[in-house]
């Protein structure tokens, strides 16, 4: 594979010397020789399939970017209106019973997508005749992201794999959910299930509003990681020259590591609930128990206690294991005391810029 990377890459650099040269020379514009030569026109093909016995959505793809999505539509239900009685009324939705498969292919055919369903397990598929042109997508114009609707909430394993692109699973259940790209994002929002395995490079990972896992694994490089309202009794993140930020962590056994980069963030529960491993070098490392306390009127008081500790904070408890490493970054962890921590977040300016929106 190397090899053939390599050809491509040298062809598709005379290719486009070529049509420069021949551009120059002709006077006219660069685009409209390369189109001439190599470019060609995509179009978006649909597919669909009953949602009833679909156990697991497999894609294999590259240079493509990958949505999985679960949805609702509204109810045509005629009685959900009211013309002219100056009330609006509640929009009725439902849940589809099929799973929309979307996706681009080249007008020439020289490559595309199989798109099947074998035994409980749905398969999209990339395929191309020639390599030069599956390592080049750009040569075709008007690629649209692999996206496939499911019914919102849909019950299904998820293993997805592609390169240099983005992947994007939202509100889906399943025992497995499995991402893998290169020089791409990753954001999942709104899953259940058992096991979360992600991966990916020069890209950040965003997983927000995970439950019920038994171990999440989440690993890039130079990138960033946002840990957002999740809960696994097991959770590794791993990256390297990027912050890694969590909030409103339930879990057991907590293991962060980057470089180059801060670690901030809350757990949910008390300080005494938790060992602790945290360390940094050029940093500092910091502590902060959190809890709301009843006032005289009613209401409740938040009651810091924060503690600096220099590099490296080791204490040894039963209950649960929190582990946290970097380099040139400082590590701020947070028990939060069975309370919210988006208080804290109201104190980052920079929390805007962490939602790799």
């Amino acid at each position: 594979m190397k090899a053939w990377a390599g050809v491509s890459i040298v062809c598709g650099v005379v290719l486009m010397t070529g049509a420069m040269v021949m551009a120059e020379v002709s006077g006219t514009s660069l685009w409209s020789e390369i189109r001439e030569i190599a470019v060609t026109e995509a179009r978006v093909e649909e597919e669909v399939f009953d949602a009833e016995g679909i156990s697991k959505i497999t894609v294999r793809t590259s240079n493509d970017a990958v949505k999985i999505v679960g949805v609702y539509l509204p109810d045509e239900n005629p009685d959900a209106t009211c013309d002219g009685c100056g009330m609006t009324l509640m929009q009725v939705m439902r849940v589809p019973d099929v799973v929309r498969v979307k996706y681009s292919e080249p007008t020439d055919g020289r490559w595309g997508y199989d798109v099947k369903l074998e035994n409980g397990e749905l398969i999209v598929e990339r395929w191309s005749e020639d390599r030069f042109f599956q390592i080049f997508p750009w040569f075709t114009v008007g690629l649209e992201p692999v996206t496939i609707e499911v019914p919102a909430k849909m019950k299904a394993d998820i293993d997805v794999k592609t390169g240099n692109g983005s992947i994007d699973i939202y509100d889906v259940r399943g025992d497995s959910i499995a991402a893998r790209t290169s020089n791409g994002k990753i954001k999942i929002d709104e899953v259940r299930g058992r096991d979360m395995f992600v991966r990916t490079s020069n890209g950040g990972i965003e997983l927000r509003n995970y439950h019920e896992f038994d171990k999440v694994d989440a690993k890039t490089s130079n990138g960033r990681i946002l840990l957002w309202t999740g809960g696994a009794e097991e959770t590794i993140a791993k990256t390297s020259n990027g912050r890694i930020v969590f909030v409103d962590l339930w879990a057991f056994d907590l293991k962060l590591t980057t470089s180059n980069g801060s670690v901030e963030g809350s757990v949910v529960g008390k300080r005494g609930d938790f060992g602790v491993n945290l360390k940094t070098s050029n940093g500092s490392v910091s502590t902060n128990d959190v809890d709301f306390v009843q006032n005289e009127t009613g209401g409740y008081d938040l009651v810091e206690n924060k503690s600096s500790y220099g590099s490296h904070l080791t204490e040894e408890r039963d209950g649960g294991n929190i582990d946290i490493k970097t380099s040139n970054g400082d590590v701020y962890l947070i028990f939060s005391g069975g309370q919210h921590g988006d208080w804290w977040l109201q104190r980052k300016p920079w929390w805007g810029q962490q939602t790799f929106k």
